[in-house]
């Protein structure tokens, strides 16, 4: 399921560190709707895995370092799950903000004008172009010293660090099964630009672009809905589907 929202914002000026806020409206659009619904994608900051995606689109703006700069006073979020039932309780949790003002920074909120659905492409053939709607990263993270490491789609191993990520993924979600089907699954990156993102104070690259995935077309749509790869539930790997290719 996939939901179109559009926010009003007080002031023309944001934070570049904004995916957070985001991040926090929807967990209390959660908790403020069904607190069971809350505990178990939230439940003490565990790292649970989040069947969700959601993506920002600011209009014409103007983006430094640390600061974004819009021509008007709208903000557009995206918000895709693979889950019809948290797609259920999200577009209820989001009713329930409707018309709230809700903190961005001092001096600063936006709030919730209008939420709809937004009509899905269904995927049928093995062969598919996505474009990225939010940022897709490439992190390889690092147990001995808790350290994360992020690549831009052209570096050496790369694809291999993303394909590793998708296939944890994929996992998680279908089980076992799917582990011969993701082994199979070829990622082709294609007119991809590196991106440098502020998300909780640090600068993370992400990767822009179009990318071709061929494989089988349940994990095809899983990608579609659920997003792409890490902190797909913190704002990045949203994709749309640009064509399908039949061969």
């Amino acid at each position: 399921m996939r939901f179109s929202l559009i926010f009003n914002v007080a002031k023309k000026e944001l934070n570049s560190d904004i995916r957070r806020r985001f991040i926090a409206f929807i967990k209390t659009a959660f908790e403020n709707h069904d607190e069971a619904v809350f505990k178990t994608y939230y439940n003490d900051k565990d790292a649970i895995e989040k069947p969700y995606t959601f993506s920002v689109y600011f209009g014409p703006s103007r983006f430094t370092k640390d600061r974004i700069f819009l021509e008007n006073n709208r903000i557009y979020l995206t918000f895709s799950t693979i889950d019809a039932e948290i797609g259920i309780h999200f577009f209820n949790a989001a009713l329930g903000m409707r018309g709230q003002e809700f903190y961005l920074e001092k001096g600063n909120s936006m709030t919730l004008e209008t939420i709809q659905l937004v009509k899905e492409k269904p995927i049928t053939s093995s062969h598919v172009v996505f474009k990225t709607l939010s940022p897709i990263l490439i992190r390889n993270h690092i147990k001995e010293d808790n350290k994360d490491w992020y690549y831009y789609a052209e570096d050496e191993g790369s694809l291999a660090i993303l394909k590793n990520s998708m296939m944890c993924q994929a996992v998680n979600y279908f089980g076992s099964v799917a582990e011969k089907d993701m082994e199979e699954l070829v990622i082709t990156p294609k007119d991809t630009k590196k991106l440098v993102i502020n998300h909780y104070q640090v600068f993370v690259t992400g990767n822009v672009g179009t990318f071709e995935l061929q494989g089988k077309p349940y994990l095809l749509e899983y990608f579609y809905k659920a997003g792409i790869s890490s902190k797909k539930s913190e704002g990045f790997g949203m994709v749309d589907l640009i064509r399908e290719e039949v061969r």
